[in-house]
């Protein structure tokens, strides 16, 4: 798997993290409920996107590690948990993300 290094390919990424999702746990999970969200916002804010890949070359990695830590708390949490009602899906909130994306303070 390469390094996303331009705003297409860190969206082939994303899409990749959304299709994982729905092949797993369904497309209709919160998984994939949640990564549908964040790949809507990202086509949403496309160029807050491209403004910072332009800024910082290492952009897509970082925040696609900032996706990636989120989602494997969210499976540790998975693992863990004795029922589905007591796993702790604010992990897979990605509003933040998309805030500090769009504030240039990511």
């Amino acid at each position: 798997c390469r390094i996303p290094q331009d705003y297409v390919s860190l969206g082939k990424q994303l899409e990749f993290f959304y299709g994982a999702f729905c092949i797993f746990f369904g497309p209709e999970s919160i998984g994939a409920t949640k990564m549908n969200e964040l790949l809507l916002c990202y086509g949403r804010h496309s160029q807050d996107f491209k403004e910072m890949i332009a800024a910082d070359s290492t952009f897509p990695a970082q925040f696609l590690y900032a996706v990636d830590t989120r989602v494997q708390k969210w499976l540790r949490a998975c693992k863990k948990a004795k029922s589905r009602d007591l796993v702790e899906d604010s992990y897979l909130e990605f509003a933040d993300l998309i805030r500090s994306v769009e504030l240039k303070s990511f």
